[in-house]
């Protein structure tokens, strides 16, 4: 199953989904991927909050922005109200959290504790550089492709975009998508993105839009 597809079915089942990878694999822009599809044919009609790690580095920070992304209030006044209103609020309401860049994942602390207690239908997706936190195995792994497997990849995609096949391909056009994929480093997530453009665009300019992309951040394309 494709890592979109993949991560998509963990969010559906709700609770906490941890999502690994070395640095600039693609964590952050497959998650919001993943949360803009699921949002936009309102399978999260409670809505997504992005809690990136380094700006909230504390259980109450992660807890109080949530509530004010989903309820508008910080309950400053009490912590203990902050939690059970937005407990209240993802129990009723199918929605999503996302901790970026989670460096460490203790079961004895605030936040790592608040983030098990996610009530399902709702889920907390983390992203994280480690494959395993607190003892905790990765759910979904963000890794490169091998050669083959990213240009398959990339074939694969181009034909749903362009609603066709793309036939026998000839050596200048396999050359192509080879360089494709070799610019962004069999990068799965900038193939996609690459690939989905191929309705509007020719091999010869898909290059060029890969070149652009081999030169950004992949976790600040999306």
């Amino acid at each position: 199953m494709e890592e979109t597809e993949k991560l998509k079915q963990l969010i559906r089942d709700g609770g906490v989904v941890i999502v690994g990878g070395i640095r600039k694999i693609g964590k952050s822009m497959l998650a919001w991927k993943v949360a803009h599809d699921l949002y936009d044919t309102n399978e999260l009609p409670g809505g997504v909050a992005w809690i990136n790690y380094e700006s909230y580095q504390t259980y109450e920070d992660c807890l109080r922005q949530t509530a004010q992304i989903f309820l508008n209030d910080r309950f400053e006044q009490s912590l203990r109200l902050c939690d059970d209103k937005v407990q209240s609020y993802l129990q009723q309401n199918k929605s999503l959290i996302i901790v970026d860049n989670l460096k460490e994942y203790n079961p004895e602390q605030d936040l790592s504790s608040w983030l098990k207690r996610i009530p399902v239908p709702s889920c907390a997706v983390v992203t994280t550089r480690r494959q395993r936190l607190g003892g905790l195995p990765a759910n979904l792994l963000v890794a490169h492709l091998n050669d083959e497997d990213a240009q398959q990849l990339f074939i694969k995609k181009a034909e749903f975009a362009m609603g066709k096949s793309l036939g026998d391909l000839d050596k200048r056009r396999l050359r192509l998508i080879k360089e494709i994929c070799s610019k962004v480093d069999n990068h799965p997530l900038m193939i996609e993105m690459i690939a989905m453009r191929a309705a509007g665009a020719l091999l010869p300019q898909l290059v060029t839009i890969a070149e652009q992309y081999s030169r950004q951040d992949p976790e600040k394309i999306w």
